[in-house]
This record gives C-alpha cells, structure tokens and sequence, in this order.
C-alpha cells in the first residue's frame, strides 16, 4: 500500500481530525450558499442591461444625411439591412455609424454588448452611385424598389445575405457576393456579378452582362432590347440538380450568335426556339428540331448557334456560356415559355 494512502487514512482515523474535517465542509457549503446568489446577482446585472442595451433604438435623422450617402462600410460582425424606403431616418439597433463626407461606415457601438443589427433607410436620389462593402463576417440585405442610380456596387466576401432589386433602372450594376440574387422588372446597361450561388434574374433588360456563378442561375427578357455582349460562366459542383438558363427574344438575337460550352452535355440540354409558347426548333445533344431559324456548328462539347442561315458561324458570338455543368439558351417569339417562368 503506498505511503499517501497509509497517511490519509492515519488522518481519519483520528478523531481531531475527523472533527476537523466536518468542519470545512461546513465551512465550505456556507460559502457557496452565500457566494452563489452573489455571483448570479451579478451575472444577471451584467446580462440584463446587455439585452435592454441590444433592444433599445433610436433614430438619427438628419445627423446622417442619408441621401447624400455614396460609400457604405459595414465590418465586425454588423448584420444590416438597407432599403430605398421614403424616409429620412436611420432605425438603428445599438450600431454605432460614422459618416465621413459621403462615406458612412457601421460598427459595434459597445465590446461589452455588440448588437449586430443595423436598418438603414435610405432615400436615394435619381443618378446617385452607391457602393456598399462589408467584411466576412458581416451579412448584408439590400431590399431596392423603383429606384433610378447611376452605379450601385456591392461587394461581401461571403454566402450570407440577400439582394432583391425590383423595379428600377441602374446604368452599372456590379455585385461581388455569394449571397442569393433576386432582380426583376429591372434594366442595368452594364450588369457584372460574381460569385453568387443563386441567381434569378427575371423579366429584366440587361443586354450587356457578365455572370460567373457556381449555382442555380436563370436570367430571363422581355423586351427586345439588342444583346450587346452576355457571357455566363457556370461552374456548378455537380451536373444535375441545378437550372442553369438564358432566356432571351428571338428579336434581340437577330442578326447574331452564340458559342455555348458544356462540359458534361447531354440530354435536352442545348438551344430551344419556340414561337408563342411551342418548341419549333431545338438543337440539342441528343435530338434536332430543324427549322427555319437556327445554324449550328458543333464539335465536340462546343457549340456555336446563329439566328439564321446566312451568318457565318464563326463570327464574333455576343452570347458566350461556358459551362463545367450544362445550361440552355432559349430563344422564343410572343408568349414566354413555361420552362423561363
């Protein structure tokens, strides 16, 4: 038997210090009975505030002028959500801001209680340029209806957040986000996104665009405004499960062509012509639909498709896809096919 157990039970087999040793333990749960409630008190004093602090706001109206805002800088962890609502005031969530000219940046206002949440309402004026900006941890929500700018510019190096635009007209749109991409009823002449995973571009004008995406993307035309140049790179993580689509009038595509690149194609993937709702024309990996319309030339996973017979195939295309999955142009005449809704 080692030495320390011979010791220890020496001890309590003498009654002093058995007697001794009832003691601390008395000693020691009065202790915790009067330090415990102590601590929680305290606790709860330090946390309480921390909540009410967090839930507490306030407005900043012209402190901030927002309509002159052109920079916005978002960093440490903020969540923000910025709308184009009537309105002159900032709705802000304990968020410090700091405007600096026309450049407004959004922090933490407290190390002890950082709320992360700031709403800003800003009432942009028609042609105003606006970039927004935010760190990696610092997702961003930007909520724009009917609204005329010259630039907006959006750059948020991670998956979170969302951008929804409606409604509006934007002479150069550039968004560097793998947040979700939700345009509508919009026109931009000069359209750039990169990176986004999920991008629904629907019933909008954006004849001069260049995506790259590694997702879900459908980009659909209603007006027969000319393609200047449309070049979509997709580099989905797998083939199937992903619907990767460009819908455009057959007017806008007159007079030109396409190169489309799949690298894994098949199927019914390719080119679709439909006249008010009906497939006329297809050429595809598997199947051709011959019409009157559509000229292709294809070798191996390459296709270049024109609008008719008399242009040369090997003219300048001003629709590029290049594709590690497989995605599909569709050209229609009248009514919008099913398969762009």
């Amino acid at each position: 038997m080692c030495k320390s157990c011979v010791c220890i039970q020496s001890i309590r087999a003498d009654p002093y210090w058995a007697k001794m040793c009832k003691i601390m333990k008395l000693q020691y749960i009065i202790l915790a009975g009067v330090c415990l409630p102590l601590i929680l008190i305290g606790s709860f004093s330090y946390l309480v505030p921390g909540f009410l602090y967090c839930k507490n706001y306030s407005y900043l109206d012209a402190e901030l002028a927002p309509s002159l805002i052109e920079k916005i800088n978002i960093v440490e962890g903020i969540t923000t959500t910025i709308t184009n609502a009537q309105t002159q005031q900032f709705q802000q969530f304990k968020t410090a801001f700091n405007l600096t000219g026309t450049d407004l940046s959004i922090y933490p206002a407290s190390r002890k209680f950082p709320c992360s949440n700031a709403y800003l309402h800003l009432n942009l004026q028609p042609q105003q340029a606006l970039s927004v900006t935010a760190d990696e941890v610092s997702p961003v929500k930007i909520d724009f209806s009917q609204i005329n700018m010259s630039l907006f510019e959006l750059h948020v190096s991670h998956f979170s957040g969302e951008v929804n635009i409606t409604k509006s007209s934007i002479s150069k749109t550039i968004i560097v986000s793998e947040a979700k991409v939700n345009v509508t009823y919009t026109s931009s002449k000069d359209f750039q996104l990169n990176d986004s995973v999920q991008i629904r571009l629907m019933n909008s004008t954006l004849p001069n665009m260049s995506v790259f995406t590694a997702g879900n993307f459908i980009y659909t035309q209603l007006i027969n405004e000319p393609i200047v140049n449309i070049s979509v790179q997709i580099n989905s993580p797998n083939v199937r499960g992903f619907t990767q689509k460009l819908c455009i009038p057959a007017a806008s595509f007159s007079g030109k062509c396409a190169q489309i690149q799949n690298k894994y194609w098949s199927g019914d993937v390719g080119v679709n012509y439909y006249v008010n709702g009906v497939k006329t024309e297809a050429i595809l990996k598997d199947k051709q639909i011959r019409g009157k319309h559509l000229k292709e030339f294809a070798v191996g996973e390459i296709m270049r498709v024109c609008s008719d017979y008399t242009l040369d195939t090997f003219a300048t295309p001003v629709i590029t896809m290049l594709n590690r999955a497989e995605a599909t142009l569709v050209l229609y005449e009248g009514d919008l096919p099913t398969e762009c809704e």
